[in-house]
């Protein structure tokens, strides 16, 4: 190679060194660039995200609309109750926090022992709020949601109805919050029915969705939803439910709730979005006409009563013995009468289709005598039992009625007057009276 190819070899690298480090000074004015725009444009907001573990969003259930009778008197609405929740993660001493809690009278000793199983091996569920203790003890008897009286003298809350006497867990937890990190209060509400058992079944009761309902709601419906299973309450679900809103909040480091002033600006704008409430319902049943028809009802095994409005067709009672009484957990006072589960407690007689048994022989003659199968007058004899198709079918009357004509046959009910009746109708003409003529098996709209 010549003197004069090796400097035209080294003119051309050195043009190229020069790209090369043309292109180097700018990547690095890049980065510096980047550098200054995080940490004196942007270092404001980064220096307050150091106080912010995570954005935390939390489905709310609405309120649940109220019921109300006819005068106004609640049946049914919505109160408050409070659980503890906890974040694994963030509690720093497991033994002590939950020991602590024993000794507030917060939990027991078995469910200290379950938080403690849980808190230790949350696994991936570390980071996510938990419940730690459902249903804190707070203003109402968690057995019937009735406001509680403080006893300065016992330092305890006292149920005016049941008697029993109950520590404000709500309160010593909000007392003692300071010392137990990663623990935390939610909010909810449950139902609670005024009338117990007395309206038990026409307004029915509420629990939370399963599996079942959520796949079948089509994403509107989530876990710790309630929903109507009986009664008014799930007739009218869909308007009582109302619609959910948001719980939007920042989580400090520690697992604490940051207020506000606390947020940097870049978070200021994470807010809840409230829920919208349930519509609320006022229904033509008319309380004290409904307990004067229960107490009637209570003295007899089994029975139900329904009282209309002769000129609104408006129902103003609708009461069903045995009962049950829809506040969970409600022992019912010494001494009074507890319904015989042989008899149904949970079927609203009311309205359950039973067999319509002997009322149906009304039909059975009118419809004869429509056709002109039989008159008034027409007799048969009754042995005890009618043959049909090679089988017996008994009277209630063992040994029969003997010659029986119409009017006695209703009056004392012979059973063979009757299917000899159905049996000359025939089963096709009968249902036609039933169906179409008297209207069974059409709803009632009730």
């Amino acid at each position: 190679m010549t003197v004069q190819g090796l400097f035209e070899d080294l003119i051309e690298y050195r043009a190229h060194y020069r790209w090369a480090v043309l292109f180097i000074v700018l990547i690095f004015s890049l980065l510096l660039v980047r550098l200054f725009y995080l940490q004196v444009v942007e270092g404001e907001y980064y220096e307050g995200m150091e106080t912010v573990s995570r954005v935390v969003r939390e489905r709310v259930v609405p309120p649940r609309g109220t019921i109300r009778d006819r005068n106004g008197d609640i049946l049914a609405s919505d109160v408050e109750v409070s659980d503890l929740m906890v974040v694994p993660q963030f509690v720093k001493d497991p033994e002590g926090e939950v020991k602590r809690l024993v000794e507030l009278e917060v939990l027991s000793e078995d469910e200290g022992a379950q938080l403690l199983e849980l808190v230790k091996n949350a696994g991936p569920k570390r980071s996510q709020r938990l419940v730690a203790r459902k249903g804190l003890v707070g203003s109402r008897c968690p057995s019937d949601m009735t406001t509680m009286v403080f006893d300065p003298a016992r330092g305890k809350l006292v149920c005016p109805d049941c008697g029993a006497e109950y520590v404000d867990q709500r309160a010593v937890v909000q007392t003692h919050l300071h010392e137990l990190p990663g623990f935390s209060l939610r909010t909810r509400t449950v139902r609670r029915y005024t009338a117990r058992d007395v309206t038990a079944h026409v307004i029915g009761v509420v629990n939370e969705v399963n599996q079942t309902d959520i796949e079948r709601s089509r994403g509107t419906l989530r876990p710790g939803d309630l929903k109507g299973r009986s009664g008014v309450e799930r007739a009218m679900d869909e308007t009582l439910r109302g619609v959910p809103g948001e719980d939007a909040y920042v989580r400090g480091p520690q697992g604490r709730r940051l207020s506000p002033e606390e947020l940097p600006d870049s978070l200021r704008e994470v807010k809840p979005t409230p829920p919208v409430p349930g519509k609320d319902l006022v229904l033509t049943l008319d309380l004290p006409l409904q307990r004067v028809a229960f107490e009637a009802l209570s003295a007899y095994p089994s029975g139900a009563a329904v009282v209309l409005d002769v000129h609104t067709g408006e129902v103003l009672v609708m009461a069903s013995w045995p009962s049950f009484d829809p506040s969970p957990g409600r022992p019912g006072p010494e001494g009074e009468r507890q319904p015989d589960p042989a008899y149904n407690p949970m079927t609203n007689k009311a309205v359950a289709a039973y067999p319509c048994g002997s009322t149906f022989k009304v039909i059975t003659a009118i419809a004869a005598l429509n056709e002109g199968l039989i008159s008034e007058d027409w007799e048969t004899f009754c042995p005890g039992y009618y043959l049909f198709r090679g089988h017996k079918f008994r009277c209630f009357r063992q040994y029969g009625h003997g010659k029986v004509r119409l009017v006695r046959a209703l009056a004392e009910s012979c059973d063979t007057y009757f299917y000899q009746l159905g049996d000359m109708l025939g089963q096709d003409n009968l249902a036609h009276y039933a169906r179409d003529v008297f209207g069974l098996g059409e709803k009632t709209g009730i």
